[in-house]
């Protein structure tokens, strides 16, 4: 019987602990060019969770590490469900028109997470094993900008805690896209 429970206790354990995935995406159309829109998202220093001219919940610091043609990395601290502290690589595609018309930012490959946390005596702590975050931008005849966003995330929080995630990456969406009406 004692072996049942420890295997009941085990399978419950494996199936409440596991890596879950989290998607949320949100559009809309916004009055404001494409590289207008991108230069909101990259102003890293107007942006934290408040006091600031653009909020991002629950951001605390931003560090750029490297720039380079396209492409940046950053470093942030985030408080969340769990402080966050993580390395982000950011690219940026231009479309035909020379306006911005792809921002990805993900989690850089480890070796680089570990040249990084080298670089500037910081560490990558998540509870994101990984992460995803991509915004399109279209033109618009009228001057006006679709916006869309996917956001992608692992996370090796409790089953339970993914409504959580959830929430707080729609929260975080909402709040970026209220930016880009100021």
């Amino acid at each position: 019987m004692k072996v049942f429970g420890l295997m009941i206790c085990a399978l419950l354990m494996n199936g409440t602990l596991h890596a879950t995935v989290v998607e949320v995406n949100k559009s809309a159309v916004i009055n404001k060019s494409p590289n207008e829109l991108y230069s909101i998202l990259t102003d890293y220093k107007n942006t934290c969770d408040s006091g600031c001219k653009y909020r991002l919940k629950g951001l605390v610091e931003t560090i750029v590490i490297e720039e380079g043609q396209g492409e940046q990395y950053v470093w942030q601290r985030i408080a969340g469900i769990r402080e966050t502290k993580q390395f982000v690589h950011m690219t940026v595609s231009y479309g035909e028109s020379g306006q911005a018309s792809v921002f990805n930012s993900s989690y850089p490959s480890p070796e680089k997470i570990v040249e990084l946390e080298d670089k500037i005596n910081q560490i990558q702590k998540s509870s994101f094993t990984s992460m995803d975050v991509t915004w399109t931008f279209t033109a618009q005849a009228d001057g006006s900008t679709l916006a869309a966003c996917r956001m992608t995330v692992d996370h090796n929080l409790p089953v339970l805690a993914t409504p959580m995630v959830e929430e707080s990456m729609k929260t975080s969406l909402d709040v970026s896209f209220s930016n880009f009406s100021l």
